[in-house]
């Protein structure tokens, strides 16, 4: 997974992912949103771009639902925006657009 910072410019932060979302991969930090924004990350609005993610994982399931989560509890958010197809399939499969902050 590649994550790339693309705007901060109105206070809140976008990012885009690209590639498969399986943050599990040996060469990437325990979070790559620490790794990309620092530890103060989940406080503050971020908007995910997975228009051009191609595949996520169970893992990847599992690192969105820890972020959401972290995010929650640190007066953050996270929104999930322009989800491509097959991520967006997996989502609603498992019923997580109820949980999960789409847009």
């Amino acid at each position: 997974m590649e994550l790339q910072l693309v705007d901060t410019s109105d206070g809140s932060i976008r990012v885009k992912a690209k590639g498969s979302i399986t943050p599990d991969a040996p060469d990437q930090p325990s979070d790559p949103l620490v790794g990309l924004l620092g530890a103060q990350v989940f406080e503050r609005q971020v908007a995910l771009d997975l228009e051009e993610a191609e595949y996520i994982s169970s893992s990847g399931i599992g690192w969105l639902l820890h972020c959401h989560k972290r995010f929650e509890q640190h007066g953050g958010k996270l929104m999930l925006c322009s989800v491509s197809k097959p991520v967006d399939q997996v989502i609603r499969l498992m019923r997580l657009n109820s949980v999960l902050n789409l847009s």
